[in-house]
C-alpha cells in the first residue's frame, strides 16, 4: 500500500470519527468550514454544487445527530447530497473496504428507486436485484432522510407492511430460500459442476411471481423446462410487470 493511499485512509477514518456521535453535526460543520470535506469528496464539488445540494448539506450539518450512529450511514447521507457520478468516483478513491464500498455505491444508485416501489412484486424484484442487506441499508437511509429533512413519505410504512406480509407468509426472496439447491439440480442432470447458478436465479424469478411454486418437485420440473428452453426466463420476467 502506497503512502498516498495510507494518507487517504487515515484522513477518511479521521472524518468518520469527526461525524460520529455525540457531536457529529458539529464535526460535519467544521469539516465543511476547514475544507476537509472537499478534500474527501473531490476538489471543486462543493464550489460547483447546485443551491439545492448546498441547502440539503446545510440541513444535514445541523441535524446529522438524528441519524443512526454508524459511520457508513452518515457517509451515505452526506454522499447522497451530491451528484451520483461524482460521488461514485469519490467512494472509489476513498479506499473503503470492498463491502462498504459496494453498499455505498448501491445506496447512491438505488436508494431513490425504493420511493417508487408500490407493490409486493416490485419490492421482491428490487430485493432480488440488490440483496436483503443492501435493501435494508437503503430503507434505513430513506427513514433517516425523512426525519432529517422533514419529508412526508407514507411509502416507507407501506414497504414495512409488505415486508411483514412477505415474512409472515414465508415467501422466498433469495436463492437460499428455494426448496431446491445446486445439488438437487445436479442429481436430476439439470446442470453439472457449473451452470447451476443461472438456473437457480431463474427459479427464484418463478417463485417471486408465485410463491406457491416453491416446492421441490415443481421447481425441478421447471428447471428442466428452463434448461431446454432458456427463453422461459424472459417469459417469467415479463410476468413481473403484468
Amino acid at each position: 500500500m502506497s503512502d498516498e493511499i495510507k494518507g487517504i485512509i487515515e484522513l477518511r477514518e479521521e472524518f468518520s470519527g469527526i461525524i460520529s456521535p455525540p457531536n457529529g453535526a458539529q464535526g460535519l460543520q467544521q469539516a465543511i468550514q476547514t475544507g476537509l470535506l472537499s478534500r474527501l469528496i473531490g476538489e471543486g464539488v462543493l464550489e460547483n454544487a447546485r443551491k439545492a445540494e448546498l441547502d440539503e448539506l446545510a440541513i444535514l450539518a445541523e441535524r446529522l445527530d438524528l441519524a443512526r450512529p454508524e459511520a457508513e450511514y452518515r457517509w451515505a447521507l452526506i454522499l447522497r447530497r451530491f451528484s451520483r457520478k461524482l460521488m461514485e468516483v469519490a467512494v472509489s478513491e476513498l479506499h473503503f473496504d470492498k463491502k462498504t464500498e459496494t453498499t455505498l455505491i448501491k445506496s447512491l444508485n438505488y436508494t431513490d428507486k425504493i420511493y417508487f416501489l408500490n407493490t409486493k412484486l416490485e419490492l421482491k424484484r428490487f430485493i432480488k436485484k440488490c440483496g436483503y442487506e443492501d435493501y435494508y441499508f437503503m430503507d434505513r437511509i430513506a427513514r433517516q432522510e425523512k426525519k432529517i429533512f422533514d419529508r412526508q413519505d407514507m411509502k416507507i410504512e407501506n414497504r414495512l407492511y409488505i415486508m411483514e406480509e412477505i415474512k409472515a407468509k414465508g415467501e422466498p426472496l433469495t436463492v437460499e430460500e428455494l426448496a431446491v439447491d445446486a445439488e438437487d439440480l445436479k442429481e436430476r442432470g439439470v446442470c453439472g459442476d457449473s451452470g447451476c447458478d443461472w438456473i437457480l436465479s431463474a427459479l427464484l424469478d418463478v417463485v417471486i411471481v408465485d410463491p406457491r411454486k416453491n416446492k421441490a418437485e415443481l421447481l425441478l420440473k421447471e428447471a428442466m423446462k428452463i434448461k431446454k428452453n432458456p427463453a422461459r426466463i424472459l417469459i417469467n420476467k415479463v410476468n413481473w410487470v403484468k
